[in-house]
């Protein structure tokens, strides 16, 4: 199945597709196992449209680094993702009918998006839709946000407001009602609580995710650390006097008080009498599946580590930093060991 939703999007990517480094890239994401890993209750036919909807979501957001080329300029990502906005909206239920179309001038990747949801939103209610458009419009305003920080420093508050929105949290979160065959109320999405845990694990995703993509990020960066907008480089630079280490250390325990959140969570929303229903057990139960498939997707992911990675990274220890890998050794491990790493750049040295 993956192979066959890599090559559906390979043929949907637009012109990239022309250049045999963008199709290997594509092949080697491990998006469409992302989408398997953390909706494991889907069934066939639905995993197969999450595993299309995370390799396409990919794709644009490969495209839209193209695009901005690294310069944020207003006009560029406004233009950019205001096609899938405008995608999205022939994809909002009106009364009495359907106001679904394309554009010809819109580019393959959003066509092979816009397709995608109209097949996932099929089994949706109307509720559901308006939902799901909302969060991936959230998704839309977060890359936005992005590009529209300044050269400056970044306030914390900022970098993660805005990480919230281009991590894909609230979109991916919203996806276990189709992945699970269930049907939220509005009242039940709405409830404090619910809103409470989404909100919680769409911020350890962002932490997750920036924890153990930090290689990519640098790579991404052309080796330079102090260009990087990601929280080693935020703690860092900033001044709270951090070393790479103890910024490593410092977003680790920010991941560990996040979990003792949401466990917190899950028990008052057990107790709370109005959610006692069986489609909230349903999600809850997801909301479980999905966490646990987003961290085995991060200590594993080849994308983030290098393509020759089988391992899996811990959550603790020493950062070293390599081109072709991410190590995060375990503090007990002797340094010989490692001996074969290359050494660590000076712009991204412990100090």
């Amino acid at each position: 199945m993956d192979r066959y939703c890599t090559q559906w999007a390979i043929d949907n990517c637009g012109p990239m597709r022309e250049h045999q480094k963008y199709r290997t890239n594509i092949r080697d994401s491990d998006c469409g196992l992302w989408a398997a890993v953390v909706y494991p209750s889907a069934n066939w036919h639905r995993c197969q449209t999450l595993m299309k909807w995370s390799l396409m979501f990919f794709i644009c957001d490969d495209y839209h680094d193209i695009c901005v080329d690294g310069s944020g300029h207003p006009f560029k990502v406004n233009h950019f993702w205001h096609q899938m906005n405008e995608a999205l909206d022939t994809l909002l239920p009106i009364t009495g009918g359907d106001q679904y179309y394309t554009r010809v001038e819109w580019p393959d990747y959003v066509k092979g998006a816009q397709q995608v949801m109209r097949d996932l939103y099929f089994d949706f209610s109307d509720q559901q839709i308006r939902r799901s458009v909302d969060s991936i419009k959230g998704y839309v305003a977060g890359n936005i946000g992005e590009c529209q920080w300044s050269e400056g420093s970044i306030e914390w508050t900022d970098y993660m407001n805005a990480r919230l929105g281009s991590v894909g949290g609230h979109m991916a979160l919203q996806l276990i009602e189709y992945a699970n065959d269930i049907e939220l109320t509005d009242e039940e999405w709405q409830h404090p609580w619910i809103q409470t845990l989404n909100r919680l694990v769409g911020e350890e995703m962002t932490l997750i995710n920036d924890y153990y993509t930090f290689r990519k990020e640098v790579m991404e960066n052309g080796g330079n650390f102090y260009q990087m907008r990601h929280p080693f480089a935020l703690l860092v630079t900033g001044d709270s006097g951090h070393t790479l280490q103890s910024a490593v250390n410092k977003v680790r325990e920010m991941i560990v008080e996040k979990d003792t959140e949401i466990v917190d969570t899950l028990r008052a929303i057990d107790a709370c009498v109005e959610l006692r229903t069986a489609n909230i057990g349903q999600y809850l139960r997801g909301v479980n599946e999905f966490l646990g498939g987003y961290w085995l997707h991060a200590v594993t992911a080849r994308r983030y580590h290098g393509l020759d990675y089988l391992d899996v990274i811990p959550l603790e220890g020493q950062f070293v930093f390599d081109k072709n890998r991410t190590i995060i050794k375990p503090s007990n491990v002797r340094q010989d060991n490692f001996k074969w790493l290359k050494n660590v750049p000076g712009n991204v040295q412990p100090k």
